[in-house]
């Protein structure tokens, strides 16, 4: 269970990574798109657009389905909460690192008044 867990968020990450799968992905949030409206403002060639999609798509970020001779995608979030999920067990190290420096800004803070 734990490796298919992280095999999904190895996926998702990695689909992550790439800031032109992360535009795509932002346009998404809106409205599902045909891929002709997706490869728009993209100067990458048709195959770098659907390499782009079949990877969010193996990831379980997208959802594509066919109507007619149009290709739509959909976004679909449930691996987002995944790493999410997976983040949120680092939040206590982040509020102590926030709070130390909170602390430490007072403090210097304090010393430069007087």
């Amino acid at each position: 269970m734990a490796n298919q867990i992280n095999s999904q968020l190895d996926n998702v990450f990695f689909a992550l990574s790439h800031p032109t799968r992360r535009q795509m992905l932002d346009r998404l949030i809106d409205s599902d798109l045909s891929v002709t409206d997706i490869s728009r403002g993209y100067n990458n060639a048709g195959p770098t657009i659907s390499k782009h999609l079949r990877v969010m798509e193996s990831a379980g970020l997208i959802q594509r389905t066919k109507r007619g001779r149009v290709h739509w995608v959909k976004l679909n979030p449930k691996p987002l909460k995944g790493v999410g999920d997976w983040m949120g067990q680092y939040k206590k190290f982040w509020d102590i690192s926030l709070s130390s420096l909170d602390t430490y800004l007072k403090k210097i803070s304090t010393k430069k008044r007087k």
